[in-house]
């Protein structure tokens, strides 16, 4: 393209364009097409040509619609669309198989076999072949003239004539073809040779040869490729498969003549495929099937008075236009895949006339047939419904009640576990709570391991489970559904209970820090830690490889028959090492570790822990003895120097489990033999002199003590709490023997929302709503204003992390429209504020709520009505109005030693959202809020600023309303103080030992 002085003065499209100069700023490129079926610039598809609708308009664009100098030349690169219209070789109305050619369009750059011999990069010379593009082959042999099918730069395949005649310049096998099926085999061709030369034209011929039989082939009349008119040339042939097959068979393109001086061609789009015919039109075929197939495949089925269409047994070409169900037609259309079908629901029972428009497309998506239906419909609305249904669980002579509604409190049953016997009644009743006909209740039991038990029942079923079907901790839930009678929805019944532990492991103690099970296998570099991520590193090598080794412990919760670690010295021996860190630092508060521990016990000490070394401060729990008399054992650092404390002596060669709890001023030891069920479990307490200092900066070592040599030791499930553990927790601990503890992610599970209401505007009366209950009407809310909904999430269980994630999503009845968000809850009750924005249009609305306990996982569903005008009006008055609230700007509220500054519009409503700019309002706003909402920024110096305050209000069908903007210029003195490192008052920064606090009566 030629540009002079910003206009277009000249085009020269590319092989397969036309180009026409439109004015001097716009030219427009078209790509062009032929009537031939296979003629230089168009493909055919069987015999159909590229269409000509391939255009490209190319504009001229400078600084004003002028270049600001003159500029020579100027191009832009234009692919010829056909390129990328396949070829397929088979002829029309014809469906083409898969593509059998492997790299027919010699993209290269591996050759394909051929009776010549192959040549990668030119010159070539007689009997040879090569992939080439114009330039590549005018560089081989300067009388080759030929471009490539698409344009200069397209590749094809070059073969320099043979000596010989009925040599193939190209070959490929085949395999897996079908008996008696038609293919197509086509090349295009073209002669290599520049016109005017008058050399012999090559003549080419396919061929398939089979290879099972060398005699059996099928050869193509020739094809002569004269040098001039220059362009490429399709030839093919049509080829029946035998029946038998053979295995394969070759396909060659040969020449045929034996002149070596201009027998040169260039072969591309090569291909061979299976031709089959198109299936018979299966949509339109006359009139009566039409009308047949309306009557058989359209269905209308009731629930109570709403009747609906049921398409989805008509073919897919069949379409319903409208429907006209006496008052009027309702257009779609419907197909049998659109959802929903069309419905309408009747005043009460008759007899009403209906018509339809239906209509059949064929093949092509041209319409066939079509026929205006005119029918009646007998409506015989049904009075029968779900009715409240519940059930009653028993388990050792203790009843609980089972709730059938989403998102229901999931009650906890009480141990010990035992038979369980459910009851009630799931079924269907009229409006006056009579029971219809008897229908079949379908059920499954499922619990933490899966299917319980499934089944159908009766509408008052009693359901029957042993101790040993349903004891295992977890949730359990019961899912029945029914249909009533005449009804399309089906009756649902989602009850749940958890089964706590019982009898079988031991609930983790309040105020874990660390948990070592030593389940390790070997060849770990550390040992896992199950609660705060705090493993312990093996060494001097790792577990089993130099590091403590895996030996069968006391608790195998793995089953790989080990379970526990075996530490042996002397110095250094084999140890575990933790790295230094606050939650095991605990300075003059309470703390308690206890293990379950083997030892020999030769003389001296057998580590546990140690935290203390040579140091004044800190902490060390260890096996002290000999093999006749040993004794549980903490020193610890204290204002009164390092004050040690034993507790009851221990059976040496057996299990023992040993803990110490320090409590200041007191410490006391609990110990007990193995197996636990029948040994003595035993406790000594002590009173220590001084305040304890419990913390360093040393690693806590595992297995190894520093300063003494040490002996031989197994150690299992190392715990370290920090809070004083009383007596009674640490014998459930002992007394669970083998089993353990409970594994935290069986006792985390979902008790479902709850308490929660509907809390309307100042002076208006809290709403209790309830999960899948009925549908809550709205009183209206002033213009401008929401609600809020607040209610309890409950997470069942020892071990539920303190917050937990809330998701929600609300949507209309009628809109495709949804509004979402989430947050983390950590305390007793949440809350959800439902914008005005959210519910503008009148209707049902759904909110659903989805809560995590873990990997478990709460659904809750609440529906309101709102019935009332538009809360976020934009009519003329309400924009005078919106902007006067916009002027009356917002209020400023400046740090007095940091350089932050807050932000509070004064009179602008929840139906607006506010952008907040420094100085320009284009670029990125500094941040965001909703209606008075405050907003609060830290600048990054002192200064003086301009601040914009930009209001934006939505109709109701969330288009534009209107926005209006407000400046405030602020000076902001940033008068940084530095932190204050020491107070006279104690837990400054409320971060030390907090708790949660509460309100009395009184405040």
């Amino acid at each position: 393209m030629a540009i002079d002085s910003g206009e277009i003065v000249g085009v020269t499209p590319s092989v397969g364009w036309e180009a026409v100069i439109l004015d001097p700023l716009h030219a427009e490129f078209t790509a062009i097409s032929s009537d031939e079926p296979l003629a230089i610039h168009g493909v055919a598809i069987g015999s159909a040509t590229n269409p000509t609708a391939n255009r490209m308009l190319v504009t001229l664009v400078g600084d004003g619609n002028a270049m600001p100098e003159a500029m020579c030349e100027d191009s832009i690169t234009i692919q010829d669309p056909t390129k990328y219209i396949e070829l397929t070789c088979c002829p029309s109305g014809h469906v083409a198989g898969p593509e059998l050619v492997v790299d027919g369009h010699f993209v290269g750059p591996n050759l394909p076999a051929t009776d010549y011999t192959p040549w990668v990069s030119g010159p070539i010379t007689q009997g040879q072949v090569a992939i080439f593009d114009m330039n590549q082959a005018y560089a081989a042999n300067n009388n080759w003239v030929t471009p490539g099918f698409f344009n200069v730069f397209d590749t094809y395949l070059a073969a320099d004539g043979h000596g010989t005649i009925n040599q193939a310049a190209w070959s490929q096998q085949v395999t897996g073809l079908t008996p008696d099926a038609e293919y197509r085999f086509c090349t295009l061709v073209a002669n290599l040779v520049k016109s005017g030369k008058n050399f012999d034209d090559p003549s080419i011929v396919l061929q398939i040869v089979d290879d099972a039989n060398n005699s059996n082939t099928w050869t193509s009349s020739p094809l002569s490729v004269p040098e001039n008119p220059k362009q490429w040339v399709s030839h093919s042939m049509t080829w029946t498969a035998p029946s038998p097959l053979s295995t394969s068979y070759t396909l060659r393109i040969l020449s045929t003549v034996q002149d070596a001086i201009g027998n040169d061609f260039a072969l591309d789009q090569v291909s061979f495929r299976e031709c089959s015919s198109p299936p018979v039109d299966t949509c339109c075929k006359d009139l009566q099937t039409f009308c047949d197939d309306l009557e058989a495949g359209i269905v209308f089925s009731a629930d109570s008075c709403k009747i609906t269409m049921d398409l989805s047994a008509l073919l897919p070409c069949y379409t319903i236009e409208w429907v006209d169900w006496g008052q009027g037609p309702e257009y779609g259309p419907w197909t049998p895949s659109t959802f929903p079908y069309p419905m309408h629901t009747f005043a009460g029972n008759g007899t009403y006339p209906i018509s339809y428009l239906a209509i059949a497309y064929n093949d092509s998506n041209f319409i066939c047939l079509e026929k205006i239906v005119t029918d009646t419909i007998t409506v015989q609305c049904q009075s029968c419904s779900c009715g409240k249904s519940g059930f009653t669980l028993e388990m050792n002579g203790q009843t609980t009640n089972l709730f059938c509604y989403k998102g229901a409190p999931t009650p906890q049953l009480n141990c010990p576990a035992g038979d369980i016997m459910i009851s009630g009644f799931f079924g269907c009743v009229d409006p006056a709570d009579q029971l219809c006909d008897e229908t079949a209740v379908n059920y499954t039991v499922t619990g933490p391991n899966g299917i319980i038990d499934q089944g159908a029942t009766t509408n008052f079923p009693t359901f029957f489970f042993s101790a040993s079907q349903v004891s295992t901790p977890g949730m359990y839930t019961l899912t029945a559904t029914t249909l009533c009678t005449g009804q399309t929805d089906s009756c649902e019944c989602v009850a749940t209970w958890i089964m706590p532990p019982c009898d079988t492991c031991a609930t983790v103690p309040i105020g874990l820090e660390a948990w070592w099970p030593m389940d390790e296998v070997g060849g770990e570099a550390d040992a896992n830690e199950l609660n705060g991520n705090h493993p312990a590193t093996s060494f001097p090598g790792p577990i089993g490889l130099g590091g403590p080794d895996p030996v069968v412990g006391k608790v195998d919760v793995t089953s790989t028959l080990l379970g526990a670690l075996e530490f042996a010295g002397p110095n250094p021996g084999s140890y575990l090492s933790v790295g230094n860190t606050p939650a095991l630092n605990f300075g003059n508060g309470a703390f308690s570790i206890d293990a379950w521990i083997m030892t020999t016990m030769p003389t001296q000490t057998s580590p546990i822990v140690d935290k203390l070394a040579s140091q004044s401060t800190g902490y060390s729990f260890s096996i002290q003895g000999t093999s006749s008399l040993a004794f549980p054992t903490l020193a610890i650092g204290t204002t009164n120097g390092i004050e040690v404390f034993q507790g009851p002596a221990i059976t040496v060669g057996q299990w023992n489990f040993v803990s110490v709890v320090v409590d200041p001023p007191k410490v006391y030891f609990c110990t007990g033999g193995d197996p636990g069920g029948s040994s003595t479990f035993s406790s000594s307490g002590h009173t220590m002199l001084g305040i304890p200092t419990a913390s360093n900066s040393l690693p806590l070592l595992i297995g190894r003590n520093p300063l003494n040599p040490h002996w031989q030791i197994v150690i299992d499930e190392l715990e370290i709490f920090s809070t004083a553990v009383d007596s009674s927790e640490m014998k459930r601990i002992w007394a669970a023997d083998s089993l353990g503890k409970c594994d935290p992610s069986i006792v985390c599970v979902c008790g479902g929302f709850q308490d929660m209401f509907v809390r309307t505007p100042q002076g208006a009366m809290n709403m209790a709503v309830t999960c899948g209950g009925a549908p809550l009407t709205i009183p209206c809310p002033d213009p401008g204003k929401g609600f809020h909904l607040t209610g309890v999430f409950d997470c069942a269980g020892g071990a539920c992390p303190p917050d937990h994630q809330i998701d929600w999503t609300l949507v209309h009845q009628n809109s495709a429209t949804t509004h979402s968000g989430g947050f983390q809850d950590n305390d007793a009750f949440f809350g959800i504020h439902i914008l005005p924005t959210y519910i503008s249009q009148p209707g049902m609305y759904t909110l659903t709520m989805t809560g995590y306990c873990n990997g478990d996982t709460c659904v809750c569903e609440v529906q309101f009505i709102i019935d009332c005008p538009d809360l976020c009006p934009c009519d003329i008055q309400d924009i005078l109005a919106f902007s006067a609230n916009v002027n009356q700007g917002f209020a400023v509220a400046l740090a007095n030693k940091s350089c932050k500054a807050c932000f509070s519009p004064l009179a602008v409503s929840d139906c607006e959202t506010v952008e907040w700019y420094v100085g320009s309002t284009s670029g990125t706003p500094i941040g965001t809020s909703i209606g008075s909402q405050t907003f609060c920024y830290t600048f990054p110096f002192s200064g003086t600023y301009t601040i914009n305050m930009v209001v934006t209000r939505l109709k109701p069908d969330g288009s534009l309303c209107e926005v209006f903007v407000y400046s405030k210029s602020i000076t902001v003195t940033c008068l940084k103080s530095p932190i204050c490192t020491t107070s006279v008052f104690p837990n400054p920064g409320f971060g030390e030992g907090a708790i949660g606090g509460h309100m009395t009566m009184g405040g």
